[in-house]
């Protein structure tokens, strides 16, 4: 049987999230190295797959699982971790009892906040036969052409029942930096001392991580637990909670206010010819790279473990059309299970 759980991870200490900005290694080597401000899906994946085997008492640190041991991680967490790579070939994969993951979102004390769309403060009209747009202080440009520089296109919003509220000074400064800076001694040889800048986050005070994951339960109940995430494995608290709400109910109401078009409530790995089907579209992009595992082997090796890096549609972005017919097409190429059951392409449509 299927149960949802919202489950909630507060940083108890600075984290990082890798990026494509981390200190790398030979050749690849960097000083400076920047946390990403939110987990990525595969991150939250890998996160909840490790602390399913550490609950159920499967886990072992130095990897020696004998053949029984492979078959019963293989039933609690699947055989392999998600791969963007097998997707075309393989389409949805089994991850044991993980049957989905949400998108992330932010959670204060049971009021959740998310992205808004990237058009929050756009207006459009109609002038001289051009579309245009006006801003705030209804300063007039072509449409979606020399945004004001102070134009916030990624705003956080707090839901209140079936509405959205942007509260600036609620949000300001969510992401709190916080940044070392030091000296380490070079694996090599010489023993080279090298310095380094470390880039990290703490959320502001209140505020957590969340995202819904639907389970099946019949062997296995997830409990609350401290969790190490990342690459440098930083701390936070698991609290987790049964829901019967799904993320897509949740924030049905987070769309653009323009009739025809389509907002993207997470991140959406698509080809580019998602374009030809929309007649504007005020988008962003975001890298994806990540790991890849299988059962026994969670050793990271960097030639091996990462994935190629992939360009992502940002959540917020928001999509125009004038035929319905576009908007089908459209979901037709965002239609797809395999990246939905990891939170990403998932979508909501203000139609006329």
């Amino acid at each position: 049987m299927s149960k949802k759980y919202l489950i909630t991870i507060k940083p108890l200490e600075p984290y990082f999230f890798g990026g494509e900005q981390t200190f790398g290694e030979g050749d690849d080597a960097n000083y400076y190295a920047v946390s990403l401000s939110l987990p990525q899906q595969t991150t939250l994946m890998g996160m909840l797959r490790k602390e399913i085997l550490v609950q159920s008492n499967l886990f072992k640190f130095d990897y020696s699982y004998s053949s029984d041991e492979k078959l019963k991680i293989n039933e609690f967490i699947g055989e392999r971790s998600f791969d963007i790579q097998k997707i075309s070939t393989e389409g949805k994969r089994s991850f044991g009892i993980i049957e989905r993951i949400s998108p992330v979102f932010f959670n204060k004390n049971g009021l959740f906040y998310n992205l808004g769309p990237f058009d929050h403060d756009v207006v459009f009209k109609i002038d001289n036969d051009a579309r245009s747009y006006l801003i705030k202080e209804q300063r007039q440009a072509f449409f979606l052409e020399n945004l004001n520089k102070n134009y916030e296109k990624e705003i956080i919003v707090r839901k209140d029942n079936e509405n959205f509220i942007y509260d600036k000074s609620e949000v300001d400064s969510l992401f709190v930096p916080v940044q070392k800076i030091g000296i380490t001694k070079n694996k090599t040889d010489k023993e080279d001392e090298e310095f380094y800048k470390k880039n990290s986050f703490m959320l502001k005070e209140g505020f957590a991580f969340s995202f819904i994951a639907e389970l099946n339960e019949d062997k296995f109940t997830l409990k609350n637990n401290i969790v190490y995430i990342g690459g440098d494995g930083s701390k936070f608290s698991m609290e987790v909670a049964e829901t019967d709400n799904t993320y897509e109910q949740m924030f049905s109401a987070l769309k653009s206010k323009y009739k025809n078009s389509l907002t993207l409530i997470s991140d959406a790995l698509v080809d580019p010819e998602i374009y030809n089907y929309c007649e504007f579209a005020f988008t962003d992009t975001v890298d994806l790279r990540h790991i890849i595992t299988s059962t026994g082997n969670y050793k990271f090796e960097k030639n091996k473990s990462k994935s190629l890096r992939y360009s992502l549609i940002k959540r917020g972005s928001v999509l125009y059309f004038s035929e319905s017919i576009q908007i089908k097409n459209t979901e037709n190429i965002l239609n797809n299970e395999a990246l939905k059951q990891v939170g990403y392409n998932i979508y909501n449509i203000n139609k006329e």
